[in-house]
């Protein structure tokens, strides 16, 4: 692992550190709280994938998709018609590939599928 691969793991889990540490206190008030969709996408994704995250899973755009045409296959027949959100995770382009793209499900804890998009020309 060379220095910045390193830096950037360390960067990754002392932001995940400092999330988990705004989660808990709404444990010991009794409250709930929501994962944010961004964060459900970023644990569905492998270690390798996390690590193509520089900054933050929050620098991601979500949009809701209609699941049709290709994406019943990546998402399966059970999911056909429905919605889901996509995130698409910034600066996640390796050589060849396009961002990382997760689906999660409508009630925001599902993760559906993931790709990575059409490299950019």
């Amino acid at each position: 692992m060379n220095k910045t691969t390193a830096l950037a793991s360390i960067g990754a889990a002392a932001m995940l550190f400092g999330l988990l540490l705004l989660a808990v206190p709404q444990w010991f008030i009794g409250g709930t709280r929501d994962v944010p969709v961004e964060l459900v996408a970023f644990d569905g994704l492998s270690d390798e994938e996390k690590d193509r995250i520089i900054a933050s899973p929050k620098d991601s755009d979500i949009r809701i998709v209609s699941v049709n045409g290709p994406l019943v296959s990546l998402l399966g027949d059970t999911h056909a018609g429905k919605e889901a959100y996509e995130v698409t995770f910034h600066h996640t382009e390796t050589v060849g590939t396009g961002p990382l793209v997760v689906y999660v499900d409508k009630d925001g804890k599902t993760v559906l599928g993931k790709q990575t998009a059409n490299p950019i020309q």
